[in-house]
């Protein structure tokens, strides 16, 4: 299949068999990711508890490090190694790898070691093993479970929820539009998301044949995501690429498989074939694709429509934040490079982050991954700086959190006690708290944002002065370019109209159609909003042109009096192209209401002067 001739399908045309693989791989997906869910209970004894020998290995076989029982225990140290070529007897001739029999018991042995990813690895628990190993002979070895420590649970949490959310959230996107931009950013997500794998691993490795289909899925699914995401950040926003790019969209399919080809050659570890170089060459080989990725991106946003630099800018911030948190890490968690080239510095004097920080890294990389979906989604998207201060104030009630269960457990787990909490329930307390102040700082930064910058403050008080001139207008017509010129002046606005009367005739301007098939689409909803005095936002359309996006009508905001709607605002996006955002809306309805005095006073006026009219017509008459 060539991913790159996707975006010249025509509607219908072999779209069936492509919606049966995109399901097949989001069902494949979400049944590796999803059993993770089943690590966050600590109060329930499962048969399928993870547990741990212990120690870690490469795919050479060699022990780089040793930081539990039952490994310490049983003497195991970081200059061992496990031999991957057996033996008959002490003195016989070394033989193939362990699994070239795959019922045997040496090849479940060995696969509860080297089975899955590498690195980081857990079994199920009471797990039991006979391993070779260098200096001690035969070792035998039974997991011990390994809890999830509180803050590590909480993340992993959300880790799996952001994991869910990106992949049904691009499958959507996948499904809906079907071409190479969108299919490409699902093949990258459904392997690379947040979500964790340990659990699914964990079941599979007493059958040892369904354990090698999986990693020769695996393999598939990583050179196809890498390939995925090349193609992505060739042909985003508009599922196109420039003429100077499309020999690296043809090369995207080759290099996706030669990383799926060397990420499958790296299992053969357990068939008695030393593979750390190979695995390391698949791994920073699909991490050099990754930020190839994003240096396109970035290269080709001077080619992109003005309208679409928000967009732009909301995957390239995405890139560059998510990228650089995914492959911290994976790198962590999947290969020995920086236990042995990097924690082992004397400068960290023995420490090494544990799996909580990897899964925060990977939260990280899952809410960029969210950010970049709803860049592909929405042809109109709000500034990303307002994004990541939202972001950013989210991550440090998570920091918060992780702080105090590490630093204040005991005084804060007593407060739970003496709330006569119980136990299977204190946990879930800590995590609700902490969403609440997640969301609380959420919508705190977004406030201290504008208060720091003072940019909608300028907006504001130029808003103000506009509607103080309106009241002395004394036409109607006055009023409506008071509207539509403050909003414009004061937000840097591409447009605004105003409409008035029962019909919405329009005022001004009169020769936009994007403007007046617009709101000729005012559906019955949306007319009882303005009227209830609520301001409107409009959905974009799906396919629009870069010049229509800029006449096209991204708020309605109704111009109430005491007495009726006098008129609607339409706002068109900022000039740049980017979306009105919540704290502007909200100012420009405040402005609407202050202006409906205007149309109170110009109202008044115009009865005055008929009354004066008559009676100057009837002192005529009777004169």
């Amino acid at each position: 299949m060539l991913i790159a001739d996707l975006g010249r399908f025509r509607k219908g045309q072999r779209a069936g068999w492509l919606k049966a693989f995109l399901v097949l791989g989001l069902v494949w997906a979400v049944v590796v990711v999803a059993p993770d869910f089943l690590r966050l209970h600590d109060f329930v004894s499962l048969p399928w508890n993870l547990a741990s020998f212990g120690f870690s290995v490469d795919n050479n076989g060699q022990i780089y490090e040793v930081y539990d029982d039952p490994a310490k225990s049983g003497g195991l140290t970081s200059s061992d190694n496990i031999p991957l070529r057996t033996r008959e007897g002490d003195d016989g001739p070394p033989r193939a790898g362990a699994c070239w029999d795959l019922q045997s018991r040496i090849c479940r042995d060995y696969l509860a070691v080297f089975g899955g990813m590498g690195g980081l690895t857990y079994v199920v628990e009471n797990t039991r093993v006979s391993l070779p190993i260098s200096a001690h002979g035969v070792v035998e070895l039974r997991a011990n479970k390994k809890p999830l420590e509180g803050s590590a649970k909480y993340l992993l949490l959300l880790d799996e929820l952001a994991a869910m959310w990106v992949l049904l959230r691009s499958f959507q996107l996948a499904w809906t539009r079907l071409d190479g931009m969108t299919v490409g950013f699902f093949l990258y997500v459904m392997w690379f998301n947040p979500g964790q794998y340990f659990e699914f691993y964990a079941w599979l490795q007493p059958h040892p044949v369904w354990l090698l289909l999986q990693e020769a899925f695996q393999a598939v699914a990583q050179g196809a995501g890498y390939a995925g995401f090349l193609i992505f950040a060739l042909r985003f926003p508009h599922n196109r690429t420039e003429p100077q790019f499309r020999h690296i969209e043809r090369l995207a399919i080759f290099l996706g498989g030669v990383l799926a080809l060397l990420q499958l050659a790296s299992f053969a570890t357990v068939f008695g074939y030393g593979t750390e170089l190979v695995t390391e060459c698949a791994i920073l080989g699909g991490y050099a694709v990754a930020l190839a990725s994003f240096y396109i991106v970035w290269k080709r946003q001077k080619f992109q429509a003005p309208t679409d630099y928000q967009r732009i800018r909301w995957v390239l911030w995405g890139c560059a934040i998510g990228l650089p948190a995914f492959i911290f890490a994976d790198i962590n968690e999947a290969t020995s490079l920086p236990t042995r080239y990097f924690w082992s510095l004397k400068i960290w004097n023995g420490w090494s982050p544990d799996e909580g920080v990897f899964e925060a890294a990977f939260l990280i990389s899952g809410l960029l991954a969210i950010l970049i979906c709803e860049a592909i989604r929405r042809p109109r998207i709000v500034n990303i700086s307002i994004e990541l201060r939202r972001v950013a104030g989210w991550a440090g009630a998570v920091l918060l959190f992780y702080w105090l269960e590490h630093i204040a457990e005991e005084p804060f787990g007593g407060l739970l006690r003496q709330a006569h909490l119980p136990g299977a329930v204190q946990w879930p307390a800590w995590a609700a708290g902490t969403c609440f102040v997640a969301f609380a700082s959420h919508k705190g930064v977004d406030w201290a944002g504008d208060l720091v910058t003072g940019r909608l403050h300028h907006a504001i008080e130029h808003l103000r002065e506009a509607s103080a001139s309106a009241t002395s207008a004394t036409r109607k017509e006055d009023v409506d370019a008071v509207l539509a010129e403050a909003a414009v002046d004061a937000l840097q606005l591409s447009f605004a109209a105003v409409f008035r009367d029962s019909d919405f005739r329009e005022v001004r301007p009169r020769e936009r159609r994007e403007i007046v098939s617009s709101i000729a689409a005012l559906n019955a909803n949306q007319l009882g909003e303005l009227r209830n005095g609520r301001v409107v936002r409009l959905p974009a359309p799906r396919s629009i042109s870069a010049d229509a996006a800029l006449l096209t009508p991204t708020l309605a905001v109704p111009v109430v009096s005491a007495l009726r709607l006098e008129a609607v605002l339409f706002c068109g996006p900022h000039q740049t192209g980017e979306d009105i955002d919540r704290l502007e809306a909200d100012a420009l309805g405040k402005f609407a209401q202050e202006t409906a005095i205007g149309y109170e006073t110009a109202h008044t006026r115009a009865l005055e002067e008929e009354v004066n009219a008559l009676r100057h017509q009837l002192a005529e008459k009777y004169a």
